[in-house]
């Protein structure tokens, strides 16, 4: 069924051995993702975005990765889409909220004058 929305609508796929893979992978990720979030394997990484007249830091975006801890790093395109037919874009986009001000109230503590965060996935 995936495999045939993302061909464009209307139309129609026959079954080939790849599709069940990806489905199983598919499958896996939406299991793991609840456990993810509660686990908090989730990392956000915080991209500079610099003023290129006078060099100075005029925020930074916040980019999500997962770790999982046994597979690694899982990017974003990876799980993503997933969460959103999941319904799971919701918490997971809370914790981000949660996470990008936090650090941001902490560069601040650190002496450095408020910024922008932005979440880039």
């Amino acid at each position: 069924m995936y495999h045939a929305k993302e061909s464009g609508r209307n139309n129609h796929q026959f079954f080939k051995p790849d599709m069940n893979a990806r489905a199983v992978e598919r499958q896996w990720i939406a299991a793991n993702l609840r456990r993810a979030l509660a686990q908090h394997e989730f990392v956000l990484h915080y991209q500079p975005k610099v003023d290129l007249e006078t060099g100075l830091m005029t925020g930074a975006e916040a980019l999500i990765r997962w770790r999982h801890p046994h597979r690694g790093p899982i990017y974003p395109a990876q799980f993503v889409p997933i969460a959103e037919d999941c319904g799971l874009m919701v918490p997971i986009g809370q914790w981000v909220l949660r996470e990008a001000c936090a650090q941001a109230q902490a560069w601040i503590d650190a002496g450095r004058r408020p910024t922008t965060v932005a979440w880039t996935s």
